[in-house]
């Protein structure tokens, strides 16, 4: 990914803000090392990008200290190093469900004990899906294990939710369509990416689901729409 000093330097240059400098170097050690990959001819880079240039999950105008972060769309973890890098003391949680992907997943996440790995999809209710996405990329999946997030707050043994990712190509639809009063009302910050462009009716099913609770809203970083709860 970095094929010249000069983007080491500027990549260096931008976490150091945020991270240090000793964060950041074994940032790019690992990466330098292959201890987190990037696969080639993928959507990795532009993930990787979009998590750790552009910081699109960056919340440091909150002044958070989350206990527990559910990364919903893990893809090969990205997002879910960078909250681990940024809040070292949550337990986070990265769902996946796409097989290759969850793969790479596992290995860039080797050496963060913090983060759990999951392999399924959010869904309403816990089934077997068969989805057939026309979005080009290497996330699109066929056949997934569905897991509903009250489900897994209680596997995880999850009270509160401080931190919610939400970056599931469309499935926020029903994700927030049906049986999501108890995980919503849990909840303190939802970070979501919503795709009316591949599934109409996102934006609908999310201000449905949220009208009744105490969110703020702003958006920021393109689609990424942040909400955090009002006390």
């Amino acid at each position: 990914m970095f094929r010249s000093v000069a983007a080491r330097i500027h990549f260096l240059l931008i976490h150091t803000r945020q991270f240090g400098p000793f964060a950041s170097l074994i940032l790019l050690w690992k990466l330098h090392t292959k201890m987190i990959r990037i696969r080639p001819n993928t959507s990795d880079e532009r993930f990787f990008r979009k998590v750790f240039l552009e910081k699109i999950y960056d919340l440091g105008f909150m002044n958070l200290r989350p206990s527990t972060i559910i990364d919903g769309g893990a893809n090969v973890g990205y997002t879910s190093i960078f909250f681990a890098i940024t809040y070292p003391q949550a337990k986070i949680f990265a769902v996946e469900p796409e097989d290759s992907n969850f793969e790479m997943l596992l290995r860039n996440l080797r050496f963060y004990p913090n983060i759990i790995p999951v392999h399924a999809a959010l869904w309403p209710k816990e089934q077997e899906l068969v989805i057939f996405d026309t979005a080009v990329g290497k996330w699109t999946f066929r056949k997934v294990n569905a897991l509903t997030v009250d489900r897994l707050m209680d596997l995880g043994k999850i009270d509160t939710i401080d931190v919610f990712k939400i970056d599931i190509e469309g499935a926020e639809r029903e994700l927030l369509s049906v049986n999501y009063e108890k995980w919503l009302g849990k909840t303190n910050v939802i970070i979501i990416e919503l795709h009316d462009r591949f599934q109409e009716g996102c934006t609908r099913e999310l201000n449905n689901a949220t009208k009744s609770y105490k969110f703020g809203r702003e958006e920021r970083k393109g689609q990424v729409i942040l909400f955090k709860r009002v006390n």
